[in-house]
């Protein structure tokens, strides 16, 4: 990836927030969600004037942000309406105390595990206050929702525009939202699909079905597999379980889309070919056997050693892990209650704690593999840290009162923090996303009964 052609694209980036800025008038709602949403711009900014500049462009940008937001909260945090939103407040003091107790006891750079705490945590519970009471005015409602159209409109555009530049090779860019990680090209068009779902009361007309496909172009432009199976899924999901409908001619008709979307995204995704390239020749069998080797370790091209198959600890395999902590080097009650630190994780000391290869050995771990972010929370800040951190995330989900929807949502969020990099609540521009979902679903009517709730 040259630095002239990542130059090229993050002009288009600059001009395209400016134009979002344009059509959406500059406020403090839309300054947020913008700001937010083009991330990945002021990472890349830091990557080119660190050198020149004594100042971390990403360091400032995350205080910012977090300073921002709490301007905006102030006065809304702790107005509590109801039981639920006491429990969330109660579990995540009891986290804090928790991932705090685990900086004490096992140290490093109270800089960065406090820009960890702030941006990764703090901030996704005052945002919440914020959207509760953007959700409770109904102008203030619509003008919200059609920022999140606009920004995922533009999100698209901006992946069209990275396969032109870049071609379908580079993962890492996710439009203007990530500079440096891919984990958004997986979570953001499923949040979207949802999303949308809801904003159009389940009821997708022509028009529709092509804006939801075309979101798809997001995880196909950083060739990212999961949405690929997820997205028709999620979508029947919530167009039959989720509506309690089932209209077999929507499903004839849905079907062969999904088998045409399918085919078209393993053509176009590299990973998933035998030639590694992109419009690779599709090979069923192949595609079983990398997915097994991706989420199992296992298959035809498991990883070996010693002449022999290891039992590599990848997606699904990392969750031995729960059970058997020695794995991850935690060998007595305080590591088992509090982990290892996040410094070395997150200051890659060792490496990435997640990367392919054997890097599991550099922290005294068995993993091979690529692992899910549960295995690395469950090193880094121990039970209490990573079940305090799960319950938080329920806690939030229970607030949908729609008992199906609330399953889709956390069946979604359960495979994300076990099996991947946990971004669906703990990642800014996904809780912005979530947060609508579930603060604006009790008040919608999507039922073909015309009755939401039983």
């Amino acid at each position: 990836m040259s630095q002239s052609h990542q130059i090229y694209y993050y002009t288009i980036v600059f001009i395209a927030m400016l134009f979002t800025f344009y059509k959406l008038r500059i406020n403090k709602l839309s300054f947020l969600i913008i700001i937010v949403f083009w991330e990945g711009l002021f990472d890349y900014l830091g990557t080119i004037t660190i050198s020149i500049l004594p100042i971390d462009i990403r360091k400032m940008y995350n205080a910012f942000v977090v300073l921002y937001i709490f301007f905006l909260t102030v006065n809304k945090l702790f107005k509590l309406h109801n039981y639920k939103e006491r429990y969330i407040i109660i579990t995540f003091l009891l986290f804090s105390a928790s991932f705090w107790l685990s900086f004490i006891l096992n140290g490093g750079n109270v800089i960065i595990i406090l820009n960890q705490y702030l941006y990764k945590y703090t901030i996704i519970i005052f945002i919440y206050f914020y959207i509760r009471y953007i959700i409770n005015n109904q102008n203030k409602k619509r003008y919200f929702d059609n920022i999140i159209i606009f920004v995922i409109k533009i999100q698209i555009f901006l992946s069209i525009i990275k396969i032109i530049i870049f071609g379908f090779g580079e993962e890492f860019i996710v439009g203007s939202v990530s500079y440096r990680g891919a984990a958004a090209a997986v979570v953001l068009p499923i949040l979207f699909l949802i999303f949308y779902w809801l904003f159009k009361n389940g009821d997708l007309k022509t028009n529709d079905y092509i804006f939801t496909i075309s979101l798809l172009i997001i995880c196909i432009a950083s060739g990212k597999r999961q949405p690929l199976f997820y997205f028709p899924f999620f979508f029947i999901l919530l167009s039959t379980y989720v509506k309690k409908t089932i209209r077999v001619t929507s499903l004839i008709k849905f079907i062969p889309v999904g088998i045409l979307l399918f085919y078209l995204g393993v053509r176009f995704t590299p990973s998933f070919t035998p030639e590694s390239k992109v419009w690779g020749s599709f090979d069923f069998e192949y595609i079983i056997n990398y997915s097994l080797r991706y989420y199992t370790g296992f298959g035809k091209f498991s990883y070996l050693k010693d002449g022999g198959i290891v039992v590599a600890r990848n997606r699904i395999g990392g969750l031995n892990t729960f059970f058997k902590p020695k794995m991850v080097n935690l060998n007595t009650t305080e590591e088992l209650l509090f982990g290892k630190g996040l410094y070395d994780v997150v200051s890659g000391a060792y490496g990435r704690f997640v990367q392919t290869g054997e890097t599991g050995s550099y922290y005294r771990t068995e993993n091979i593999g690529l692992v899910g972010n549960s295995v690395l929370l469950l090193y880094s800040i121990g039970y209490s840290g990573i079940l305090s951190l799960i319950f938080l995330g329920l806690l939030i989900l229970n607030m949908i009162n729609n008992k199906r929807l609330r399953l889709v949502m956390v069946l979604y969020y359960f495979w994300d923090i076990l099996f991947y990099y946990n971004t669906f609540i703990f990642h800014i521009q996904n809780a912005i996303i979530v947060y609508n979902i579930v603060l604006s679903s009790n008040n919608l009517n999507i039922y073909s009964k015309g009755k939401l709730y039983e």
